[in-house]
C-alpha cells in the first residue's frame, strides 16, 4: 500500500512536470508566433505599391540611348517629374530593363531637387549593369521630405568612354511606392492616342 502511494506520488509529479515543461513549450512557440507575425504585419504595412507611371512615352519595347563620353539619359519625353502633390515622406521607385552593349557600366539614378531644380537634395542609385549585359531589370527607390519639388530619373554611366556608344533599354518607369511593379505606359498617353485616332477619323469623315 505505501509503495502504490508512492507510485502515485511519483506518477503526480511526473505529470505535472510534463504539463508544466508542454505549457512553457506552447507559450514560447506561441510568443514566437506573434513576434513573428508582428514582424510581418510591420513589413506588410511598409509596402507601398502604386502602379501609375509618372513618366511619358515609354515603351516595353527596346530603345537606343547613345552617349558620347558620358550618359545622362531616358527614354521619357521628360526625365524631371514634380512632387508638387504628393506629401513629406511618400517614396517613388524608378525601373528599367537595360541591355548594356557598351563597354562601360551603367545604373538607374533617382535625383531629389527643390524648386529651382538647380539644387540636389539626396539621391539614390540603383544596382551597376555590367558591360555586355543582357536583359537586365532594375530599380531604385527613394524617400522625399518637404523640401523636394522635383525628382528627376536618369540612367546614367558610372565612367567616360572615349567614343560613341549606345545601351538598349525597355520598361521604363516611375511610380509612387517602394516596390517595382509590372510596366504600363502612362495614362495620359492613352488618352492622347485617343484624341489622335479621333483626329483622324474625323479628318477623314469630312473628306
Amino acid at each position: 500500500s505505501g509503495n502504490y502511494g508512492a507510485l502515485q506520488t511519483q506518477i503526480s509529479q511526473t505529470a505535472a512536470t510534463i504539463r508544466s515543461e508542454l505549457s512553457d513549450q506552447i507559450s514560447g512557440v506561441t510568443n514566437q508566433i506573434t513576434t513573428t507575425a508582428s514582424g510581418l504585419n510591420a513589413r506588410i504595412s511598409a509596402i507601398q505599391i502604386g502602379g501609375r507611371n509618372l513618366l511619358h512615352n515609354t515603351s516595353n519595347q527596346y530603345r537606343t540611348l547613345t552617349g558620347s563620353n558620358w550618359l545622362y539619359g531616358t527614354t521619357a519625353t521628360d526625365m524631371w517629374t514634380s512632387t508638387a502633390y504628393y506629401h513629406d515622406g511618400a517614396q517613388f521607385t524608378y525601373s528599367a530593363t537595360i541591355t548594356n552593349t557598351s563597354e562601360v557600366p551603367v545604373r538607374l539614378a533617382l535625383y531629389c531637387y527643390d524648386n529651382d531644380q538647380k539644387t540636389v537634395l539626396k539621391k539614390a542609385v540603383g544596382p551597376t549593369v555590367g558591360p555586355n549585359s543582357g536583359s537586365i531589370p532594375t530599380y531604385v527607390s527613394i524617400t522625399i521630405d518637404v523640401k523636394t519639388w522635383f525628382l528627376c530619373s536618369d540612367i546614367e554611366t558610372l565612367d567616360g568612354e572615349a567614343s560613341t556608344f549606345s545601351i538598349q533599354v525597355k520598361d521604363e518607369q516611375l511610380e509612387e511606392g517602394n516596390v517595382r511593379t509590372a510596366w504600363t505606359t502612362n495614362p495620359d498617353d492613352i488618352a492622347s492616342q485617343f484624341t489622335e485616332v479621333n483626329a483622324t477619323i474625323n479628318g477623314l469623315q469630312s473628306t
